[in-house]
């Protein structure tokens, strides 16, 4: 067979799949040929790259197409895609809801059935780093917004380093903010909250239950907490089984699908997918719009073509602009309509007489013309209009529409006037056309047919751009193996000569162990005392959590709310109801203070790890020659256990990841009912408010009339916050011990690490297996020549 690379022309489809064929054999027959394949220490980095970037490949060939709904908030996104799939479960859809995170539906084919079924659900959070970029870009757009101010842009910062609280006081105090900046901040607050809060979720994948699915993606700001895990979410993603009788997701997927030598979708969690649909959050929704539109910029990257829907109540919106901003960066390719279009105002304007010609109806219909052409301008197809409730009860003649009020039966009669002005208009009319396919199924069949087309072209060249620059990539990286392959003898001399080095090196590293273990004692003593960068004093970080928790308790939203005059009126009535709230708040904040108290600790033993691993430079004639250069070096060349010694930041997580049983002695998680005997109010005491009116009051008391001021609230507040922090840091000490022990074993083991540590040695006829490796890449290299380069789009090779 002819493997040889020939220019693809822009619409040659043939020819991209061709190519994409090719380069998926070439990653197969690579993979295939290193797997197992026994080479010298020396060789095993080239080769690990070479395997890493075939897998890559492959996965990219054979994962499943992906196609993306953006629009404007209201557009019907979601009702959009339910309409397609006959699937309507616990998603944001109705007169309020809408989407509030990316949903991804992960798409397989079953013979049986009429309605989509859900077959597992899962919600992806951001990771550390996507939250911190978030967090950001949300100040950035904060000090874009106008606003001024040194103290501003301090709270601005100091929310991005993981303290909110003084942002949200300020945003809670400020009056007369302008909207916008008003929901930077909110954003900036939750985020970081949540993130504070929720700290192990990040980087994360759990399952989801129902409820927990429609939680984590309708928008209700409400009922939304500051420091929900909402916030935090990257994906919610949902495996839905879709019968043949509602959609025939063979004959969609084939459009563009490449016929790859193995499965297009992985083991393990969306197994069988052959197409993806992505629901994003709808842009000018006023509780989250720019973390949502900065979400959507990034996934949009990942998919293949899309589909932008506009309003049809809003046709002087600003947002296709902004959906052509996202569109352009993303690399084009969508198809454009108007969604819910026999909901606008406008459309019972169909019922007008005299509309038997298209000027007529949209000099009649001005916003659908506007609507149209602002359409028609975001892709090259001609736009189409789409009626979600009539295509859903097209496919279910008698669907739970209940959340949807009279708009079914609204849209009908809408859509029937519609259908008999469509009837009268000429037969070559583009209008006749899009009003009798919107008014048949709603406009579902003509949005399918697009759809194809749209992947069969745009789709397939999106990722055959793709593969080409992957395909590069391996291509080059088996190069340099051919090379180091080629050298590789040299290495083999000088083996010797590198075993003398790495005994060098284990032994000052088994010293600089030796001095990490010696410090121990200075880190916890003083690992909490210092506060570095933008970090707050430990005392007053713990005083924060204590006073941001007990600040929320609902009993002096009570109190204070009461006040009349000079006098709080109303609260609980015995101490004993903030009992509860106390110990939970007690157990609440030593997970925080702890969490941090090991994180501090945890930043000093490297600190401590990273000078000890440096502490010979001063000693040595070369500072190449230094201890911990020489070891990085090494650990390129001799992989092992070992190599962690040589990168103080990979022993990340001895204290912030050691399991709590890791000690025998461990105490086990505190109840909120230990903390009783701390409890800073007498038990069993009434408030003045709460003393029934037949003991009456010494209006001459002094004591009495200082209980019912609100300042008295104020001041208790202040000493329950105290005996938190004071009952918290009494905790903390028994937590440094318990810190200190674990160190010392996890520095132990490391000492143990570097003794055993020696060169791993070649095997046994590894140079003939170096030989035949070699051999066998320059046949392979040969049968499969490199292609020349094609000629992407300009803006795909300037984005990447």
């Amino acid at each position: 067979m002819d493997d040889t690379w020939r220019s693809a022309g822009a619409s040659d489809n043939s020819v991209r799949k061709d190519h994409i064929l090719k380069a998926d054999r070439f990653a197969a027959d690579v993979l295939k040929l290193i797997t197992g394949a026994e080479v010298s220490p020396a060789l095993s980095v080239p080769l690990g790259r070479v395997e890493e970037q075939a897998k890559r490949q492959i996965a990219l060939i054979r994962e499943p197409y992906k196609i993306g709904v953006i629009g404007e908030y209201g557009a019907g996104k979601t009702l959009f895609l339910a309409s397609l799939l006959n699937f309507l479960d616990n998603l944001p859809i109705g007169d309020r809801a809408t989407t509030g995170n990316v949903t991804r539906f992960r798409l397989r084919p079953v013979d049986q059935g009429t309605h989509t079924r859900v077959a597992d659900r899962q919600v992806v959070f951001l990771s550390r780093d996507e939250t911190a970029r978030c967090l950001d870009d949300l100040a950035d757009q904060i000090r874009q917004s106008g606003a001024t101010g040194a103290g501003l842009e301090d709270l601005v910062q100091k929310a991005v380093s993981g303290d909110p609280a003084a942002l949200q006081a300020w945003k809670s105090r400020a009056t007369g903010v302008d909207a916008v900046l008003n929901r930077l901040v909110s954003q900036l607050v939750a985020v970081a909250a949540s993130a504070a809060r929720h700290p192990s979720v990040l980087g994360t994948t759990q399952a989801l239950t129902p409820e927990d699915f429609a939680d984590l993606v309708r928008i209700d700001a409400g009922k939304r907490a500051l420091d929900d895990r909402f916030w935090l979410v990257r994906q919610v993603e949902v495996v839905l089984d879709v019968p043949a009788a509602v959609l025939d997701l063979g004959k969609l997927a084939a459009a563009s699908a490449v016929q790859a030598s193995g499965p297009v979708a992985p083991s393990g969690f969306g197994a069988g997918t052959v197409l993806e649909l992505w629901d994003f959050p709808g842009i000018f929704n006023d509780v989250s719009d720019e973390r949502d539109q900065r979400l959507t910029a990034v996934l949009l990257e990942d998919v293949d073509s899309s589909v932008a829907l506009l309003k049809a109540g809003n046709p002087d919106s600003p947002a296709p602009s902004v959906l052509d901003r996202l569109l352009r960066a993303s690399g084009g390719g969508a198809i454009a309509g108007v969604g819910n279009i026999f909901d606008s105002p406008q459309a019972v304007r169909f019922r007008t007489p005299g509309l038997d010609n298209e000027t007529a109806v949209l000099q009649e219909l001005p916003a659908l013309e506007v609507l149209l052409r602002k359409a028609g301008s975001l892709a090259s197809a001609t736009p189409f209009l789409y009626a979600g409730l009539l295509a859903y009860r097209w496919l279910d003649p008698q669907p739970d529409t209940s959340k949807f009020d009279q708009r079914v039966e609204d849209q009908e009669r809408n859509a029937e006037q519609a259908r008999a002005v469509a009837l009268r208009l000429p037969e070559d009319s583009t209008l006749r056309a899009q009003l009798l396919s919107a008014t048949g199924d709603g406009g579902r069949a003509e949005v399918l047919a697009m759809l194809a087309d749209q992947l069969a072209e745009h789709g397939l060249r999106r990722r055959w751009a793709r593969v080409e620059r992957e395909d590069g990539r391996l291509r080059k990286l088996v190069a340099e193996l051919e090379a180091a392959l080629t050298q590789a003898p040299e290495a083999d001399a000088s083996i010797s000569a590198a075993e003398a080095e790495f005994q060098v090196v284990i032994s000052g590293l088994q010293q600089a162990i030796i001095r990490v273990s010696d410090l121990l004692p200075l880190v916890f003593s003083a690992g909490l005392s210092d506060a570095r960068g933008d970090e707050v004093p430990f005392s007053r970080f713990a005083e924060d959590c204590a006073a941001r928790l007990v600040y929320r308790w609902p009993q002096w939203r009570q109190m204070l709310d009461s006040v009349n005059g000079r006098e709080v009126r109303q609260g609980p009535e015995l101490t004993d109801e903030l009992l509860e709230p106390f110990g939970e708040t007690c157990v609440a904040v030593l997970d925080a203070v702890r969490a941090e108290a090991l994180r501090r600790w945890e930043s000093a033993l490297l600190r401590t790890a990273e000078a000890a691993l440096r502490a010979d430079e001063a000693e040595v004639a070369s500072p190449d020659l230094a201890l911990l250069r020489r070891a990085r070096a090494l650990a390129g060349e001799h992989d092992g256990q070992w190599t962690v010694l040589a990168e103080p930041e990979d022993w990340h997580g001895i204290l912030t990841e050691a399991p709590a049983d890791i000690l025998s002695d461990t105490a086990g998680r505190p109840d909120p009912e230990d903390y009783t005997d701390s409890f800073p109010l007498p038990l069993g005491s009434r408030f003045v408010w709460a003393y029934p009116a037949r003991h009456g009051r010494d209006p001459d008391d002094v004591e009495m009339r200082h209980r019912v001021h609100p300042g008295y609230v104020v001041r208790l507040r202040h000493e329950v916050v105290a005996a938190t922090v004071h009952r918290v840091e009494a905790e903390i000490e028994k937590v440094r011990d318990w810190a200190a022990k674990v160190a010392a074993i996890s520095v132990e083991r490391l000492r143990e690490i570097a003794t055993e540590a020696a060169p791993p040695q070649p095997p046994a006829g590894v140079s003939e297996a170096r030989t035949n490796l070699l051999e066998l890449i320059q046949k392979m290299r040969q049968s499969s020549p490199d292609k020349p380069r094609a000629g992407f789009h300009a803006r795909t090779a300037r984005r990447k």
